[in-house]
């Protein structure tokens, strides 16, 4: 993980601490109602299923497993490390994208997922080689509200605006 992805997912992800009363990291529901921990690392039951809404609180805490910032430290670097591996595997090679742009990408794959970022308009474009197909991410920019209607987030926004900064120009820069 490079040190311009790193400090681009922990500025729009923030160290997750849901409850500061208690001793170590405690999960914590982001805007959408999904239940997180670390670096915005998403709690599953054991099911497989994501942990949503309040009234499953109980059961993030039951199936997280971060408690200190090594361990968020930790389990970041080894997400990090098999979605950049699922980015380079779906990116054309012979676009020859550099690792900033490989960077950009992996971050919108560690905040959207990788078969979101697989199905874009963006990385479609990008593997035909047109790279100013990045302005297509622009588009992921809203999340479902509790009533499951479409809303523009304005930290997904500010977000999207600093992955197409950093491919573009390989430098980060925040929009919020």
């Amino acid at each position: 993980m490079t040190p311009q992805l790193e400090q681009l997912i922990k500025h729009y992800e923030s160290l997750h601490d849901g409850d500061l009363t208690a001793i170590g990291l405690q999960p914590k529901m982001d805007c959408l109602g999904i239940w997180t921990e670390g670096w915005g690392a998403v709690i599953y039951d054991g099911n497989n299923r994501m942990v949503k809404g309040a009234s499953n609180k109980a059961l993030a805490v039951q199936f997280s497993k971060i408690k200190t910032e090594a361990e968020a430290q930790a389990d970041l670097t080894n997400k990090v490390s098999r979605i950049e591996a699922n980015v380079l595997a779906i990116v054309n090679k012979n676009v020859g994208l550099k690792q900033h742009q490989i960077d950009a990408l992996t971050d919108f794959a560690y905040n959207c997922g990788v078969g979101s970022l697989q199905s874009s308009t963006a990385l479609r474009l990008i593997n035909k080689g047109n790279l100013n197909g990045i302005d297509a991410l622009i588009k992921w920019n809203k999340g479902q509200d509790t009533k499951g209607n479409l809303v523009e987030l304005p930290g997904l926004t500010a977000r999207r605006k600093s992955e197409i900064h950093l491919f573009k120009t390989g430098e980060v820069k925040f929009f919020n």
